[in-house]
């Protein structure tokens, strides 16, 4: 017998982020200075993300040192279509001491 679990708002959008990061960090391709990069494919996963208000989308590496160095943002989302490369992303993580979880559109 299934019992229905009653949530309220904020918890169903804590939950839900906690599924999408889960779902988005299975495929690891780096550590750089406490951060993980992530290869990920768009889906659900990251267009629930760039909605929540601490991930930043990065279209090139000013907007991406921007993110790194905002202590107020947890995730950076890096689109295919962005003018920066994995390796100019480890470059400004190494720089910036703050960690963050980095998913890099494949």
């Amino acid at each position: 017998m299934k019992t229905a679990i009653k949530l309220d708002t904020q918890q169903k959008e804590s939950l839900l982020a906690t599924l999408a990061k889960q779902g988005l960090m299975k495929q690891k391709i780096a550590d750089v200075s406490g951060s993980g990069i992530y290869a990920v494919t768009v889906g659900w996963q990251i267009t629930y993300l760039k909605d929540s208000n601490h991930v930043a989308e990065a279209q090139d590496s000013e907007g991406f040192e921007s993110a790194a160095q905002d202590a107020n943002i947890g995730a950076i989302f890096v689109p295919r279509a962005a003018a920066m490369t994995r390796e100019i992303a480890e470059r400004i993580l190494t720089r910036n001491g703050q960690p963050k979880t980095v998913f890099l559109e494949v």
